[in-house]
Order: C-alpha cells, then structure tokens, then sequence
C-alpha cells in the first residue's frame, strides 16, 4: 500500500491509500501527516498538529508514549588556535512537561562523564562545564525520556596562556 496525506483547496487534509494488489485509491480519513515510515507490516507517522509518533494497527490508532532516546554527537575539537580552549558548552533545548536529560562527555575514548541532569520543562539553556583536558577531542551524549526538542549546542571559548617548551 501507498499511504499520501494531501491538503485539498479548501484547506481540509485527507489521508488517501493505494492499494497495489487491486490498483485503486482509497480515502481513508483526515490525517495530517508530516512523514511516514513502517516496521514489521504497521504504518507509523508523525502527526503534524500534535507532532506525535502515530502508528495504525488494522483499524485503531496508537499514539506513542514517552520513551528513552539519545543523541551523541561527532568529535568536537579541543585544539582551537591562539590559545583559546572550550571552558563549557551551551545547549538551547525546550522540553516537554515531565521531561527529564542527562547530558555526559567522553574525552577522546575513555568513559562518559555525567555532567548535568534537568529535568524541568519549558525553553531552556543549559550551559555545561567542560574542565580544561589534555585531549584532542570530546563527544557529548544528551540522552532523555520524553519529548525534547534541541535548537543549538555552541562552544564558549576561553582565552588561555601560551605554553611554554
């Protein structure tokens, strides 16, 4: 089957199903979908008004609960000319009522460091303090449960003393 969620002329949504077997176009209801995927024969979608994960098994719908996640970035460099060095990170994220993140750090590859726990909701800045390392890099690892939504990390450069050989 080929799942489409179009918006008519007038402005109403419609959840339109090819059925490949037979050749024909179906309506199915008002579904407002931003995507959709499927896993093991069910459809899953995110749904645009509530931007919650959706699936339909046969004639009902689910809606999925909270759940754990996480997210690890690349190798963010330590070694930044002109003496400067990475004093703590800034991370902009807005979290979901009863929403809880963890965000840890790994230095080069030994083992992750929690450094912050939060857990209120709303639009939030979370500046986390990266101690001064010998490394030549970091990962930093956000991981939650519930739904959170991050806007930006940055670096905040500090200005350091040159070394002398």
């Amino acid at each position: 089957r080929y799942y489409i969620s179009m918006k008519d002329e007038k402005g109403n949504w419609h959840l339109f199903v090819f059925d490949t077997k037979n050749g024909m176009w179906h309506e199915e209801d008002d579904t407002q979908a931003m995507m959709f995927t499927s896993c093991d024969g069910t459809l899953w979608w995110i749904d645009e008004p509530t931007k919650k994960l959706v699936c339909r098994e046969s004639d009902s719908l689910t809606m999925e609960g909270k759940f754990d996640w996480h997210v690890e970035t690349g190798n963010l460099g330590l070694d930044i000319p002109e003496n400067k060095y990475i004093s703590n990170l800034l991370i902009r994220a807005n979290l979901e009522e009863g929403t809880s993140i963890k965000i840890e750090v790994q230095y080069e590859h030994g083992a992750w460091e929690k450094k912050i726990e939060y857990g209120r909701a709303g639009l939030r800045s979370f500046n986390v303090p990266v101690a001064p390392h010998r490394h030549d890099h970091l990962k930093m690892r956000i991981s939650g449960n519930g739904g959170c939504k991050i806007y930006s990390i940055s670096k905040h450069l500090t200005q350091g003393s040159e070394v002398m050989w």
